[in-house]
């Protein structure tokens, strides 16, 4: 089992190059995922979708929609559209790999959860 993930906390009042506005602090966080030797069949694409689902709800993202594509002749990428910002996922049957992502913008949503939930399901 290999995962390996990245958070990235976004605060341009600490980068150059950003206008900074004090009526509103401009922040987000992004979670980025790769799961190597996954244990769940990465080929059940509705499963896989109702799962990643139930990790964006328990982090308190809102789902507005959705777009799905599987790939021949094998593989599928979902992508969320969320409230806050996106979720995806990338899958790699013939590897038992996927990698995902959770962008959230504000401070409101922690996004380690996600991450946390479909290791828990899914290695």
């Amino acid at each position: 089992m290999t995962i390996h993930n990245q958070i990235n906390q976004i605060n341009p009042s600490t980068t150059n190059g950003f206008v900074s506005n004090d009526s509103y602090e401009f922040y987000g966080r992004h979670l980025m995922l790769n799961f190597m030797n996954c244990k769940f069949n990465l080929e059940e694409h509705q499963k896989l979708k109702a799962n990643m689902i139930y990790a964006i709800e328990k982090v308190g993202a809102t789902i507005l929609s959705s777009v799905e594509h599987k790939f021949n002749p094998q593989g599928i990428t979902i992508l969320f559209l969320l409230s806050e910002s996106h979720a995806s996922i990338h899958t790699y049957p013939e590897h038992n790999s996927c990698f995902l992502d959770i962008f959230t913008c504000g401070r409101e949503i922690d996004v380690k959860p996600f991450g946390e939930i479909l290791k828990e399901l899914w290695m």
